[in-house]
């Protein structure tokens, strides 16, 4: 998306962020909000964006403690397939809820 949750997570935390977004333009909008927020970064913070498709196994190597998915608009097979993607996390922030999550899996926490 835009990148507005990822920098909120960034500036209450104080944690690393990194961010995948398929879409150019809606990388670029967040390429720019993030430039103009990195001044409130707490020193040695990183915050990554990258455009490309957050299925590719050689996307960009992405270590999380939590994985934020908007899955508002995705169906459940591809949201499981993503999260099977997305890199080891203690926890997964969903959009909406994810009937077929195995139990025992990482915690998935949703935000309405």
């Amino acid at each position: 998306g835009g990148g507005r949750a990822l920098l909120y997570l960034a500036l209450r935390t104080g944690c690393d962020v990194a961010g995948v977004e398929l879409s150019e333009t809606r990388h670029r909008s967040a390429a720019a909000l993030f430039g103009l927020a990195a001044p409130l970064l707490r020193p040695g913070q990183t915050a990554s964006l990258y455009q490309g498709d957050m299925l590719d196994p050689w996307g960009p190597p992405r270590p999380a403690a939590a994985v934020l998915i908007a899955n508002r608009l995705f169906d459940e097979d591809f949201t499981l397939r993503a999260l099977a993607a997305a890199p080891p996390a203690r926890h997964v922030i969903a959009l909406k809820p994810i009937p077929s999550w195995p139990s025992g899996a990482r915690g998935v926490q949703t935000a309405f």
